[in-house]
């Protein structure tokens, strides 16, 4: 159980930097200065992509790839872009028209979980 919590705290604050980072500045880079409703709305839609991530994506693929479940751990590493279809339906319907942004990111932190389980499964001991 500590495993699962270590790697489900770690990866949620990737999941957080991977989405909200890029979206919250992007406001910047798109202006050239701050403007606050533009902002607002951006951390809300960077705020609402990492609470579905970390519920649809990361949640379920570290629970599926802690020791519990090691024995078929080598069957788990689709899991991140299994989740991805839940992610996909639920942002779609909660941001409307702003919907791709948040859905690009998380793509780029399924394909990250999906080399980090990947790297895991080369460290462990392989059971013949």
């Amino acid at each position: 159980m500590k495993q699962f919590w270590r790697t489900f705290m770690l990866w949620s604050a990737l999941n957080a930097g991977i989405t909200a980072v890029p979206l919250v500045a992007l406001p910047l880079l798109a202006t050239g200065g701050p403007d606050l409703v533009l902002m607002r709305l951006m951390a809300a839609i960077a705020g609402l992509g990492v609470g579905l991530g970390v519920a649809l994506v990361v949640l379920p693929t570290a629970l599926l790839t802690t020791k519990r479940f090691a024995h078929h751990s080598k069957n788990w590493i689709f899991i991140p872009y299994a989740a991805m279809i839940p992610y996909m339906v639920a942002i779609m319907a909660a941001t409307g028209m702003f919907f791709m942004p948040p859905l690009v990111l998380q793509l780029v932190v399924a394909v990250t979980l999906h080399l980090l389980i990947a790297q895991r499964l080369r460290k462990a001991p392989r059971l013949s």
